[in-house]
């Protein structure tokens, strides 16, 4: 082979490589809110006593899910696969703030299926408190995390 041939299956090489390396990182299938999103109060304060969860096992500020548990439709919102969603509610989401008592919820929207199993962990002012899984099926990926959160006024 000369080396102009070399040189030429050498680019090839690198150009096939480059978008593949790129491949290689794909969006998390559960993101976290942006702040600008999570905090806008103009979206928010229509709801009645909203629940909102974190990501992980304390309250930090990441916030992946807001249920509008109090609305029409109990409407979830959810960071998925880069994408900010309002997700329709499928299995009710009835909580109970009785300590240890388990509550379960689904929601869905293209092609996204979003479901929770919490813990009640306790009662706040107004509030009660929960931590738990946060399982979302886009497509063929699927994820879950543990959550922390509270619904209330």
């Amino acid at each position: 082979m000369t080396s102009m041939g070399r040189s030429v299956l050498m680019l090839c090489f690198v150009a096939i490589l480059q978008p593949c390396e790129a491949d290689a990182r794909p969006r998390q299938v559960i993101g976290v809110l942006p702040q600008s999103q999570s905090q806008s109060m103009s979206m928010w304060n229509k709801f009645v006593c909203p629940c909102e969860f974190d990501l992980g096992a304390q309250i930090d500020g990441e916030t992946a899910l807001i249920v509008d548990r109090n609305g029409e439709g109990q409407r979830a919102f959810a960071n998925i696969e880069g994408a900010f969603l309002e997700l329709r509610n499928t299995t009710p989401f009835e909580s109970s703030c009785t300590l240890g008592r388990l509550s379960r919820a689904t929601w869905e929207a293209a092609g996204v299926t979003l479901q929770i199993a919490l813990l009640a962990d306790g009662e706040g002012e107004e509030s009660c408190w929960f931590r738990g899984l946060l399982t979302v099926t886009s497509g063929p990926r699927s994820a879950t995390r543990k959550i922390i959160g509270a619904c209330g006024c």
